[in-house]
């Protein structure tokens, strides 16, 4: 019976796109924050408190809500039969230090703007809040980045129009020159 129970859960999973969610956000967000927290702090959404790189592809976020760990473990297995190296890894989500989500991964066949990694399989899943949070985080920070990049474009262009406005202003008119008969005498 227990089988059937996680059967189901993890059709919900899928259902659900928490795998694809989970793997889009973490590549394309959390796994750069750190360093978009140092150096473009506006750009980092309110509800992160605090992103540390912790080890080798292994990232601490912090949220208003939890304490989170990415681990991203990447593999290159040879198989012998197709005489070729595969690439695979896993996506760990720890909250509050204990699993609460593991993703298997690999390379998608690159295509051009498809995610260069994407889930496989479900390992691991616990229930809770947490999922809510992180589903609901990747829209946040879209949202956020969007927004951030419309206030900047507006500010340059401001700084633009004031910096046009002010050439007009001190340029002088240009007046076609009238030589006077001792200008043509001193230059010939």
């Amino acid at each position: 019976m227990r089988d059937n129970e996680d059967i189901a859960v993890r059709q919900v999973v899928w259902q659900l796109r928490i795998p694809e969610t989970v793997v889009e956000l973490y590549f394309r967000y959390l796994r750069g924050l750190p360093a978009w927290k140092r150096d473009f702090p506006q750009y980092v959404h309110p509800d992160i408190r605090n992103a540390q790189q912790i080890g080798h592809n292994r990232t601490r976020i912090l949220t208003a809500k939890s304490d989170y760990v990415f681990q991203l473990d990447e593999r290159e297995t040879l198989v012998i039969e197709a005489a070729e190296r595969v690439r695979t890894g896993t996506l760990d989500v720890y909250r509050a230090e204990a699993l609460v989500l593991r993703i298997g991964i690999s390379p998608s066949e690159m295509r051009p703007g498809a995610p260069a990694w994407v889930p496989r399989s479900v390992e691991e899943y616990v229930e809770g809040d947490w999922v809510e949070e992180l589903l609901a985080l990747g829209p946040k920070l879209d949202a956020h980045e969007s927004e951030q990049r419309a206030q900047e474009q507006a500010t340059r262009d401001l700084e633009l129009r004031r910096i046009a406005e002010l050439q007009a202003k001190f340029q002088p008119a240009s007046v076609p020159s009238k030589r006077g008969w001792l200008q043509r005498w001193m230059k010939p």
